[in-house]
């Protein structure tokens, strides 16, 4: 019965299940390979943290809505539509095995995407944090940007 249940649900969840466990598994292997390299920082700073934030929104937003970044998720998505501010709307292709599947669905959402990208900002942070910090430098002033755009759009369609 609970079998029957399972391949009937819509959800590709033996690709979520591999995903989810590569993901786990190589931040395990990381922590401990860090772990025995001289451990990690104290804490992080506030700024760190902000700056982290902001660039990890920005990257999951390219990666997932902008359409430079569409050749990466074009094997795995099909376009619905335009969305707003010139961002694409995909969806996960149905024809393809659960893995690719899965695969899309995490292409397609920058909220899914968040996880898996804050966690390469936290190790950029660690590893290599001069250049982290460059790089989400750079994004985070593209945040900004958009966030201005976007009001500027607004303020001139009410006039």
């Amino acid at each position: 019965m609970e079998r029957e249940r399972l391949e009937q649900d819509p959800r590709p969840l033996s690709g979520y299940a591999l995903m989810t466990s590569a993901y786990g598994v190589g931040l395990g292997a990381y922590l401990i390979h860090r772990g025995t390299r001289g451990g990690f920082p104290e804490r992080s700073s506030v700024a760190d943290l902000a700056l982290s934030g902001i660039a990890t929104h920005r990257l999951s937003r390219v990666i997932s809505k902008e359409d430079i970044a569409a050749p990466i998720r074009a094997p795995l998505t099909e376009l619905e539509g335009r969305g707003d501010l010139a961002e694409s709307s995909e969806r996960a292709r149905e024809d393809v095995g659960p893995v690719r599947r899965a695969l899309g669905k995490l292409l397609s959402c920058p909220y899914c995407l968040d996880q898996w990208v804050a966690t390469g900002f936290a190790i950029g942070m660690v590893e290599r944090p001069r250049e982290t910090r460059f790089v989400s430098g750079v994004l985070t002033s593209a945040t900004a940007a958009n966030y201005l755009q976007a009001a500027y759009k607004r303020a001139i369609e009410r006039d």
